[in-house]
């Protein structure tokens, strides 16, 4: 074999080993690019899957927090419900109103309310942040019907901070601020004239004006109260205002202007018609005013008697015709006037009539025109627990003491009652809340 032949024989033999190795390498690339394809196809499906889950969770959290915002929204808009006189009501209404009505007028300028009070013709409210106050009345108008201002804003007094109560007494509104300053407008109806005035000339131009009136400062600020100051700790830090005069009690627990009997230190105060109640630290109760009545918690100053035993129908049948004998606090000469110039301490009735007053403590008081109201709870002071017992005393032609229409008035005795009173009790003019 000649160096031609050998060398086409070495390129015969070598020709299928390079064929091989070159479908091995296809062959492997085609497999390297299966698996990343493989692989890209399970990322995408993957990153997919995880965005999709991740969309789901942004949705579900979305929807979560719109509930709790719905949920917080609900529960931070209060509704007011009134009845009572037409006269106080906010808007006006045709007659009065006999069951509770939400108040719809007052809806739109605040979510919840600090304070509300009313006088015999109109009313004010507190929103609950203290910056605002909402007033409404009505105008009485010889041989036609009254005349109603629907609510409206009241600026506050520019020297004052954030209001902590506001009250109304028969022709005053008393507004009350955190530092113990306590502000006045003396003839209340007078402002709502102007309001009307004022809505009567913006009916003539036909113009639209916010519902906020800018009116001149009304109110002025009762001077010789102590209020909060650098030098000064002790501030107002309750009033209670009644149809025609009103009390002040301060941080320290003193009644301004008035000195309680064995340097007792008041916790609160309540004013009716022309009598004051006053709830020591302690849990006593101290009265003075007018007890024509019988208003003031001192017994049956009228004459000697007793008192019915038992505070339910069934008590009072089964000792029918017993009496409890009844303490008096005072006695009064024929011709003298039944009043009381400085305060005396409420007499509790005896424990046969009420054993959680007789054995217990004082812990909240309230009065309206001519009643006025304990309530006590059983045990010390100290003592977490107790039942509870609402007393009530003064005029009760109305039913305003919750026990019986055959007495015209009657001494401090257990308010009939389904359920044990709880913690709290309020006695606007003729009707009682607890």
């Amino acid at each position: 074999m000649n160096g031609l032949q050998r060398v086409a024989a070495a390129t015969l033999l070598a020709a299928p080993t390079a064929y091989c190795y070159s479908t091995k390498q296809q062959q492997q690339q085609q497999q390297q690019q299966q698996q990343q394809q493989r692989l890209s196809s399970w990322r995408t499906r993957g990153v997919s899957h995880v965005a999709f889950c991740a969309a789901q969770q942004q949705q579900q959290q979305h929807k979560q927090q719109q509930q709790q915002q719905q949920q917080q929204q609900h529960k931070q808009q209060q509704k007011v419900f009134i009845w009572g006189s037409r006269l106080s009501f906010p808007g006006g209404a045709p007659s009065d109103i006999q069951v509770p009505t939400e108040a719809d007028s007052l809806s739109g300028f605040a979510s919840s309310w600090l304070a509300i009070s009313f006088g015999p013709n109109f009313g004010a409210a507190l929103a609950g942040d203290g910056r605002s106050c909402v007033v409404w009345g009505s105008l009485q108008q010889q041989d036609s019907e009254p005349v109603f201002v629907p609510p409206f804003l009241l600026p506050l007094p520019a020297a004052a901070a954030a209001a902590a109560d506001v009250q109304c007494s028969s022709t005053e509104l008393f507004l009350l601020d955190k530092d113990g300053r306590v502000f006045v407008i003396d003839d209340f109806l007078l402002l709502l004239q102007q309001q009307q005035q004022q809505q009567q000339q913006q009916q003539q131009q036909q113009q639209q004006q916010p519902q906020q009136q800018q009116q001149q400062q009304q109110f002025r600020q009762l001077k010789g109260l102590p209020v909060r100051g650098f030098f000064s700790g002790d501030f107002i830090a309750q009033m209670a205002i009644g149809a025609n005069h009103a009390a002040f009690v301060s941080r320290d627990g003193r009644l301004c202007k008035v000195v309680l009997p064995e340097n007792a230190k008041a916790a609160a105060a309540a004013c009716g018609d022309r009598h004051t109640l006053v709830l020591t630290a302690d849990g006593n109760t101290f009265a003075f005013g007018d007890d024509s009545k019988i208003q003031l918690a001192i017994g049956d100053t009228r004459g000697q008697g007793g008192a019915d035993m038992g505070t339910t129908y069934k008590e009072r049948i089964d000792m029918a015709g017993v009496k409890a004998p009844m303490r008096r606090g005072a006695s009064y000469g024929l011709l003298e006037r039944h009043l009381q110039h400085s305060p005396v301490p409420s007499l509790k009735p005896p424990a046969a009539v009420s054993p959680e007053a007789a054995r217990g403590f004082a812990t909240a008081v309230a009065a309206s025109d001519f009643s006025s109201i304990i309530l006590y709870k059983e045990g010390a002071a100290a003592a977490e627990s107790g039942r509870n017992a609402l007393l009530c005393c003064g005029e009760a032609a109305r039913g305003q003491c919750g026990r019986t229409l055959q007495q015209q008035q009657q001494t401090l005795l257990p308010v009939q009652a389904l359920s044990r009173p709880r913690a709290a009790c309020a006695c606007p003019r003729a009707f009682l809340r607890v």
